[in-house]
C-alpha cells in the first residue's frame, strides 16, 4: 500500500505465531479444529485427509487447520505452534486475538501462560522510486574489507543485501530481531524483497510490532536511502 512519502509496500506474507513450551497436555488438532467449527465465527475447517490411522493412535493435522476471510490458521501438534497468516497484518493479529479466545472459551486452555515466544515474521515487496542495486551498493563496511575479499576471490565485489539482527548469544532466543533486505532477483534495478522476523516471551510487544510492520519498515526505507545519498 501507499504511503506517505510515495512508497509502495506489497505484502506477500504476515504471520503471527505462538510456541508453547512442551508441556504434559498438550493442545489437540482435533480439539482445536472443533472449537474453531463450533465458534460460529466463520472459521471454515480444512479437510482431513484421508490416511489409515493405526489402532490406538490418533490423527494430529499439521499445517493449515483453518481459514477466515485473509487468513489461515495454521498448527503443528508436535511443536506445539499456533500461527495465523495474511496479507493484512492487523487482521492477522486480531485473528490471532480471536483463535486465542476460543482456546481459552472452548478447551479452556490460557494459552499465554505456558509459552515460550510470540513470533512476527512478514515478507514485502517495496518500491521506492530508486533503484536497490545502486542504493545497496552504497551501504558497506570500508573499502579494505572488500579489496580484501575481492582479492581472495579476484573479482570486484560491492553488497547487494542489508541483512540486520539482534544482538544475542542465539537465534533461538525468546528475544530476536532478523531484518533481511535484498533487491527482488526478477526486478533487482526497481523492487526491494523484504523479510522480517520478531520474537518476544510475550504477547502484545509482538501484536504492536507486527500491527505497525508497514509504518516501521517505512521509517527504516527513509534512513537506508537517506545514508546512500539516495540515488
Amino acid at each position: 500500500m501507499p504511503s506517505s512519502n510515495d512508497k509502495m509496500l506489497i505484502p506477500t506474507s504476515n504471520r503471527f505465531a505462538v510456541k508453547r513450551n512442551y508441556i504434559l497436555y498438550p493442545i489437540d488438532s482435533v480439539d482445536l479444529m472443533n472449537a474453531l467449527a463450533r465458534s460460529n465465527l466463520g472459521y471454515v475447517i480444512a479437510q482431513t485427509p484421508r490416511v489409515k490411522v493405526p489402532i490406538g493412535a490418533k490423527f494430529d493435522a499439521v499445517g493449515l487447520i483453518a481459514r477466515k476471510g485473509g487468513t489461515g490458521v495454521d498448527f503443528d501438534y508436535v511443536s506445539q505452534i499456533i500461527g495465523v497468516e495474511g496479507l493484512d497484518p492487523r487482521e492477522v493479529v486480531a485473528t490471532m486475538a480471536e483463535v486465542e479466545n476460543i482456546i481459552q472459551n472452548e478447551l479452556r486452555i490460557n494459552v499465554e501462560e505456558n509459552v515460550r515466544f510470540y513470533e512476527a515474521s512478514s515478507n514485502y515487496q517495496v518500491e521506492t522510486g530508486k533503484n536497490p542495486l545502486k542504493i545497496l551498493a552504497q551501504i558497506k563496511p570500508p573499502k579494505e574489507f572488500y579489496d580484501s575479499i575481492g582479492k581472495i576471490l579476484g573479482i570486484s565485489i560491492t553488497t547487494e543485501a542489508i541483512h540486520i539482527a539482534a544482538i544475542s548469544d542465539t537465534i533461538e532466543s525468546s528475544e530476536w530481531f532478523d531484518m533481511y533486505i535484498r533487491p527482488l532477483p526478477n526486478r533487482s534495478s526497481t523492487v526491494y524483497d523484504v523479510t522480517t522476523i520478531f520474537r518476544r516471551p510475550t504477547r502484545e510487544p509482538v501484536a504492536e510490532f507486527l500491527s505497525a510492520i508497514e509504518v516501521t519498515t517505512t521509517k527504516l526505507f527513509d534512513i537506508i536511502e537517506s545514508y546512500a545519498g539516495g540515488k
